[in-house]
């Protein structure tokens, strides 16, 4: 997969289970092609995919990089949504969204999501293990994906509550 876009704020708000005055930022990549890049030239996939992560960053460091600690930018054109430029300038390195899938929910979370199909609404499977999938941003120097190919589902409310936090939601765009 390669970057199609370069990384976007999709949303910023207040986070709520943080009393350090934090705010979530929600950052979103465009890919193309498949995870697979002998599957993308062989079979000419040239789809694309959705990569997004959120970020905590301090009210302060949020003010200063995208002036606000509130916004919604996805109701707007997704070429209208700021970047991180910004930072990367003040970094000196480019950054890209990193896609790390794996058959272990990340411990860190407090309620894990398997990667869901977003047609069927169904938990992609590898042996009968859901695949668990991670976005993290990271210099794009170092970014490399991992995925796993599944080779079953099952339905979703086997593996997750029945109300899907909207913030894990964001983990499983495909």
């Amino acid at each position: 997969m390669k970057p199609f876009s370069k990384v976007q704020v999709r949303r910023i708000w207040p986070n709520a289970n943080s009393d350090k005055n934090q705010v979530n930022v929600m950052l979103q990549q465009t890919f193309k092609g498949s995870s697979n890049p002998l599957l993308s030239i062989t079979q000419g996939i040239t789809g694309e995919t959705k990569a997004v992560a959120v970020v905590s960053f301090s009210e302060e460091q949020a003010m200063k990089y995208f002036g606000t600690t509130d916004a919604d930018y996805s109701n707007k054109p997704q070429a209208e949504w700021p970047t991180i430029e910004n930072i990367e300038a003040e970094a000196g390195i480019e950054f890209q969204l990193q896609v790390t899938e794996s058959l272990t929910p990340n411990p860190a979370r407090k309620n894990p999501t398997p990667k869901i199909n977003p047609q069927t609404n169904e938990v992609l499977l590898k042996d009968g293990s859901p695949i668990y999938r991670e976005v993290s941003l990271t210099p794009a120097s170092e970014a490399r994906h991992t995925f796993i190919t599944h080779n079953g589902s099952v339905a979703a409310d086997a593996f997750t509550p029945a109300k899907v936090e909207e913030e894990a939601d964001a983990f499983n765009v495909n």
